[in-house]
């Protein structure tokens, strides 16, 4: 007990006050940090993603692609999306010029207006709203001879904007070519709601604004007994 008694004499004497049970102080913990490459993500860019359906034969050597279409604009401002409606071989897939506009209102939940421009490779253009989510059924590209490749490369577009002759695309369409946020539509039984052209007829350049171009690979072969929708 002697022993005992001068540890505990001991453990008193160098501090003016009596001992307490101290809990300890809690150490900040540091941020997690994950690895350096483990929190980068790819940057949300727009993306059309291309389904092929099926295939109608016209009058040779013409026929039809029906596609459903995926869009998406994860980005925090309205854009245009321009879509081919030709896949020849050789030919530019977004004109450059336009001669006539058609509109179409497409059936299905959400409202979605989409713009046929007229031309010698014309295309389809529609505005998404940011965080847009837009289902596109039974969308028809021509193809005026033999497929070129499979899969098949279509190109689109997406800009801040565009004009048609130095015109806004309203001027032509008449009504506001644009989707909701969320929408599921199908091109056929789709109604027209307008059309234009110019008052000589005549091809006008179709200028884009903050424009970035994008390619899309869709297997066609695999598919291409599919039934005509």
């Amino acid at each position: 007990m002697l022993t005992l008694g001068l540890v505990l004499s001991m453990g008193c004497t160098g501090s003016s006050h009596p001992m307490q049970d101290v809990e300890p102080k809690p150490v900040p913990l540091e941020p997690h940090r994950p690895p350096p490459d483990a929190d980068r993500q790819e940057p949300a860019v727009p993306a059309a993603r291309f389904t092929f359906i099926s295939r109608r034969r016209d009058k040779p050597p013409r026929s039809t692609l029906f596609f459903d279409v995926s869009l998406r604009n994860p980005g925090d401002r309205t854009r245009w999306f321009l879509l081919p409606d030709s896949a020849a071989k050789g030919q530019r897939p977004m004109a450059t010029s336009a001669f006539g506009a058609r509109v179409w209102s497409f059936l299905g939940t959400g409202n979605v207006v989409v713009a046929h421009f007229d031309t010698v490779s014309g295309f389809y253009a529609l505005q998404l709203p940011p965080d847009a989510e837009v289902e596109l059924r039974g969308l028809e590209i021509g193809l005026p001879g033999e497929l070129p490749a499979d899969p098949l490369p279509l190109e689109f577009i997406v800009a801040d904007g565009f004009t048609v002759g130095g015109q806004a695309p309203e001027t032509w369409t008449k009504v506001p070519a644009r989707s909701d946020a969320r929408a599921d539509a199908t091109l056929k039984g789709a109604k027209a709601v307008a059309d234009y052209n110019p008052p000589d007829l005549k091809s006008v350049p179709v200028e884009l604004q903050g424009a970035e171009r994008f390619t899309e690979l869709v297997p066609i072969a695999a598919t291409s007994a599919s039934p005509t929708p």
